[in-house]
């Protein structure tokens, strides 16, 4: 079998403008690869005809891998069909430093062991009670040999699946969709705690305690974009206590990771670790209401408190004309999900609502340093978004200057990056975080 590279039979998806191609990556897949995933989606008697690659992402829809779509024709019995499937892929970016290791075998182990060992065991837990599988797509493949890191899912697009604009915040339907889902996911997790310790989680999956904001890479990531952040901030004007905070952040930003990522019982939960805008996709009815969601890009999952994954999509994904107001009825709905699938399993709810809004709180650093990090260059055009794919030690300096200079010039430019970025600082300093 090989690749087919002819014109796109009927059917197949549509290829939007301004597509991302990396010849690299797409030559890790393989023949096996695409049989066993075809095997693992439609039974072992389907047989691989051809594949052929339909590339679909655009430059800032993915950060740490290449992500593309294949077209499958197969065989089963004396039928013919058609499927397709979206791969997400080693990016090959260059080697940054010999200081910071490349990020990339870590980040596929991470996420294809949590789809194919750890997802079945927590949609058991909960399943086996009359509760639903927790909301992500089905992985049909991973491997991990260095140099040709892959996972295989399915194609939420094909089941009505879409993204918001990563640009927009969130709306509260939205939102509250995702709220849910972690609850759940959140919950299952607990509930697994229950039939295994700490100790035996970090035995049977040791992925998810291999944290990737650590060390020379937690100071790279953070401390230019604290530094964009503060000149934003001094742009803007009025906003000392902020700007003071982040002064005392960037020289303890690894004991603030510590703390804020350190287990915290009853809140101790199997999180997502990296929940916003992109990372998750909806469906919608006839009427264009969001009916249900998929979370997706589990590549920073980890153990830690569950406030860590609420603050992080707060921050990342809403306005603040939608966080602020709505704050109480967005843990209202995690809380009441959260509990519906504890009670469900015929377990005891570990905390109470009130102290759930605590924890949350404790949270909101983290949060808003997230926010800080994340905002900026997620309501950019994606054009004008830094070149990941190229970054080395030598241009880094450069590219961060760039970039810096663009948010500068967004504040005037840019309709939305301005009060989404101003409102998590106001809304913080009302809380008294920076006290």
């Amino acid at each position: 079998v090989s690749p087919d590279t002819s014109e796109r039979p009927a059917g197949s998806l549509p290829r939007p403008l301004l597509l991302l191609e990396n010849s690299k990556a797409v030559e890790i897949i393989s023949d096996e690869a695409v049989q066993a995933a075809l095997r693992a989606d439609q039974g072992e008697d389907a047989k691989l005809d051809s594949w052929k690659n339909v590339p679909f992402t655009k430059k800032g829809d993915n950060f740490v891998s290449f992500v593309t779509g294949i077209h499958v024709n197969y065989t089963k019995g004396d039928q013919k069909g058609e499927c397709s499937y979206v791969v997400k892929l080693n990016p090959f970016r260059p080697v940054f430093s010999e200081d910071i290791p490349d990020w990339t075998p870590m980040v596929f182990e991470k996420e294809g062991k949590f789809y194919l060992e750890l997802l079945p065991e927590l949609n058991r837990i909960i399943t086996q009670s009359g509760q639903k599988m927790l909301p992500f797509p089905k992985c049909y493949y991973a491997q991990y040999t260095e140099e040709k890191q892959m996972v295989i899912f399915e194609d939420l697009r094909l089941k009505g699946f879409k993204m918001t604009d990563r640009r927009k915040g969130m709306d509260l339907q939205h939102a509250i969709l995702v709220m849910q889902g972690l609850g759940r996911m959140h919950a299952a997790s607990i509930i697994m705690q229950k039939e295994k310790s700490i100790d035996d989680l970090k035995t049977l999956y040791p992925f998810l305690f291999n944290e990737l904001l650590s060390g020379p890479m937690l100071e790279m990531m953070f401390s230019h974009h604290i530094a964009t952040g503060k000149e934003m901030l001094s742009k803007v004007g009025g906003h000392k206590a902020a700007i003071n905070w982040l002064d005392n952040l960037v020289p303890n930003i690894s004991e603030f990771f510590s703390k804020n990522l350190a287990l915290v019982p009853p809140f101790n939960a199997i999180c997502h670790g990296d929940c916003w805008n992109n990372n998750i996709m909806f469906r919608y009815n006839d009427t264009g209401l969001p009916v249900e969601v998929m979370l997706l890009d589990v590549q920073v999952n980890k153990v830690a408190s569950l406030a860590t994954d609420l603050n992080h999509f707060m921050f990342a994904s809403l306005e603040g004309t939608v966080r602020k107001p709505n704050v109480d009825q967005l843990l209202t709905d995690y809380y009441a999900s959260f509990s519906s699938v504890m009670e469900g399993c015929a377990q005891a709810v570990p905390f109470t609502k009130e102290e759930l809004v605590k924890e949350y709180k404790n949270k909101n650093g983290y949060g808003l340093l997230f926010g800080c990090v994340i905002v900026p260059p997620i309501v950019t055009e994606g054009e004008e978004i830094p070149d990941m794919a190229n970054l080395t030690a030598e241009n880094f300096e450069q590219a961060m200057k760039d970039f810096k200079n663009q948010m500068l010039e967004s504040l005037d430019t840019n309709p939305v990056c301005k009060p989404r970025f101003v409102a998590m600082f106001d809304e913080m300093f009302e809380e008294g975080l920076f006290s």
